[in-house]
């Protein structure tokens, strides 16, 4: 009994010890911190239940998402049959460019807006159903549009506002062809494993746009569907 005893007083004491350094950390007092030292313990207390809310929200929109990302699939033999018939006769080996604009030009000619039919929750389609229906609504396109870039060797990402989704695609170099690009489109540049890209939002549910043609909409979360990695591309506070 003692022995019990003593052990939940040691786990105990691990635990305030482990509650008082965080505290401490925070206040400024034990290691350096990123960010300045908190006033009081209340202000140190206030910032650590700040960060596990904002944790415990990234963790329920990331499991929201990932029905939409979870569709986007890049290595299926008729996938890529489709990608290269789209690109083969038209772009230059190599132009990742040329290839990303037809492909989503394709998308946004082809596939027409359909809602979905009455029920609970968005019935989203896997990228063969759209394709072969001609049809979707804004996350079947993306789903659609994002496993066909992916399956020609693209980089793409997943863009969701409150009450819209759209893909996006991560070049080598910046576009500079008028033909295949917004004039004045929105682009980002990320460094990615070392690599710099040029990420450029695509809006797959209006037939004429080009790359970097973004929605004027605020943009909530931006994630890669393959990896589940989180970009802050400018996002709006008021928006997250």
């Amino acid at each position: 009994m003692d022995r019990l005893c003593r052990g939940v007083t040691i786990i105990t004491s691990v635990l305030l010890l482990g509650i008082s350094i965080l505290v401490l950390r925070e206040m400024g007092l034990v290691w350096p911190s990123v960010d300045s030292p908190a006033s009081s313990v209340g202000e140190a207390l206030s910032r650590m239940g700040t960060a596990v809310k904002q944790k415990s929200m990234e963790h329920r929109r990331l499991r929201h998402y990932r029905k939409y990302m979870d569709l986007v699939v890049s290595r299926d033999a008729e996938l890529v049959k489709v990608a290269h018939h789209l690109v083969y006769r038209r772009c230059k080996q190599g132009d990742k460019a040329c290839e990303a604009f037809h492909i989503t030009r394709f998308v946004a000619k082809e596939v027409r807006y359909q809602s979905d039919g009455r029920g609970e929750g968005d019935y989203i389609r896997p990228w063969r159903q759209t394709y072969d229906s001609r049809g979707g609504d804004c996350e079947d396109q993306a789903i659609l549009l994002a496993s066909l870039l992916e399956s020609v060797g693209m980089k793409t990402l997943m863009f969701f506002t409150q009450d819209h989704v759209y893909p996006g695609v991560c070049l080598p170099e910046k576009v500079d062809n008028d033909q295949y690009v917004e004039e004045g489109g929105t682009y980002w540049p990320v460094m990615v494993d070392g690599e710099r890209l040029y990420c450029y939002p695509l809006e797959p549910t209006i037939q004429t746009s080009r790359l970097g043609h973004s929605p004027d909409t605020c943009i909530q979360a931006v994630y890669d569907p393959k990896t589940e990695d989180r970009f802050n591309l400018v996002l709006d506070e008021e928006c997250t």
